[in-house]
């Protein structure tokens, strides 16, 4: 408690200090205080609104005033706290603000939970432009910490509407694209980014979407979750994109999906199949099937088309992908009546698999699964192969490469892997889509560049349906594309 008393010392003393230039934009920070609160909620609403008023506060192109400064301008006869809207409206309109970023605070007894509201306010446009909530427990280091995170939160939305409107003086539409596009996966993310591209650019020939046109931002995020992290708050925070077609690693997408939920940006994954992605939020959706639909799909395939009753499985344990349909595999198999004889994993970077290929070896499966990336399910096959290992070699979606063949050689041929789409398609949409995409590139379209066309169709659907490019718009319209298409 102590701590928590200094800081507010701090705030108070930091906000004394404040210069009230006319020329900048006036955000009011403060809180709602309801007639059953007791003292202690006054106190917490009290540090949560001057924390948040201090992060405003680094920003040195706004005016912030919260209910400190309301105390101490020369002549000010307002109320320091309020109760209601209209008091927070009145304040406002008197010190010409032109947001009101506000805190209440809800109890519910049945969950003995506390919840703290947070909303932004256009004065100007009387409506709501953001919303957020953060449970509570108590007064802690923690408690202090997220309210520190939401508070840049909001920070960035109110600098988004300022700085830059969502819809340029040339009238487009920003959309971020998020693809690996270095590393182990490059050749996923260019074919993903090529998808994407190429259904913007036929939208942008077509007269754009909704008279807009797409001007689109493309990010590598090298396959690593880090960068991944920057990459996403990149286009979000500089780039100012009001969608993001994106990424295409599970483990990127996983860690790039709290920040466009948090920030309140729909982004679509083309391809990231581990389910964990869409739970993250209402704001997170995908092209694509999942991993517990293709893990029965290869199993099903193994157990009943290829008639086999043993098998062995090779993953990498510190992918969230290649884990997880190692394991549906697995859990399904065994319920068919077949029989896992070894579940061997390795660490990510390991090009030498001999040691887990001994194990496997040792059993005689009649299928070994390896749901790993093109380059690893090549040395893989080329390694076991060269062991005199004979089982069939199954696959997931990640062997989709045209380097599958080039690393594994002859080792890989004779393997089968489930995918999202066949270029042999006779589909007319289907057929329409590789005609174009081989005129642009001179090749032939994968599942990546497939799933990452129809993305990019979804997020501009979306904004046609809801008539905008606000992501508060656009992300329910983004759900009602995807279930309803």
């Amino acid at each position: 408690m102590k701590k928590l008393l200094l800081l507010s010392s701090l705030l108070f003393i930091t906000g004394l200090h404040l210069s009230f230039t006319q020329s900048k934009p006036t955000v009011l920070v403060h809180y709602l205080n309801s007639e059953d609160s007791n003292n202690s909620d006054t106190f917490m609403l009290e540090i949560a609104a001057s924390s948040i008023a201090d992060i405003f506060r680094t920003d040195h192109t706004l005016r912030v005033i919260d209910p400190y400064d309301l105390n101490n301008l020369p002549g000010n006869r307002l109320e320091s706290k309020c109760s209601n809207l209209q008091c927070l409206f009145t304040i406002a309109t008197e010190i010409k603000a032109k947001y009101v970023v506000f805190l209440r605070l809800n109890r519910y007894e049945s969950v003995r939970e506390k919840i703290l509201f947070f909303r932004i306010i256009d004065i100007e446009k009387n409506s709501t432009i953001f919303s957020a909530t953060e449970p509570i427990a108590g007064y802690s280091s923690d408690f202090m910490e997220a309210i520190k995170e939401t508070g840049r939160q909001l920070l960035q939305v109110v600098k988004q509407e300022i700085i830059t409107s969502r819809f340029s003086p040339n009238n487009e539409v920003r959309i971020g694209i998020i693809a690996p596009l270095s590393g182990e996966a490059a050749t996923f993310g260019e074919s993903a980014a090529n998808g994407a591209k190429l259904y913007f650019d036929q939208v942008n020939a077509a007269g754009g979407v909704s008279g807009m046109k797409i001007t689109y931002f493309i990010e590598d995020d090298k396959g690593d979750p880090a960068d991944g992290v920057y990459t996403y708050a990149k286009l979000i925070d500089q780039s100012k994109v009001s969608a993001i077609v994106g990424s295409v690693m599970s483990k990127v997408s996983l860690a790039g999906a709290p920040i466009a939920q948090k920030r309140g940006i729909p982004m679509i994954s083309p391809t990231s199949t581990h389910p964990a992605v869409t739970l993250v939020g209402n704001f997170i959706f995908r092209a694509c099937f999942i991993d517990p639909f293709q893990g029965l799909v290869a199993a099903k395939f193994a157990y009943n088309d290829l008639g086999k009753n043993t098998a062995a499985v090779l993953y990498d344990a510190g992918n969230d992908y290649t884990k997880g349909l190692a394991e549906v595999f697995r859990d399904e198999f065994g319920k068919m009546g077949g029989k896992i004889t070894a579940f061997e994993s390795y660490a990510a970077g390991t090009s030498d698999f001999n040691a887990q290929l001994v194990k496997i070896k040792a059993t005689n499966p009649d299928v070994l699964f390896i749901p790993n990336y093109y380059d690893d399910a090549g040395l893989i096959a080329k390694q076991a192969r060269a062991m005199g290992i004979k089982s069939v070699f199954l696959g997931g979606d990640g062997w989709d490469s045209p380097d599958l063949i080039k690393i594994g050689g002859k080792a890989i041929e004779g393997g089968f892997f489930v995918n999202h789409f066949s270029k042999d398609s006779q589909v007319p949409a289907a057929k329409k889509f590789v005609a174009d995409y081989k005129a642009k590139y001179n090749k032939d379209p994968d599942a990546l560049a497939a799933l990452a066309y129809e993305a990019a169709m979804i997020v501009v659907d979306s904004i046609k349906r809801a008539k905008s490019a606000d992501p508060k718009k656009d992300g329910y319209a983004v759900y009602k594309a995807t279930v309803s298409p």
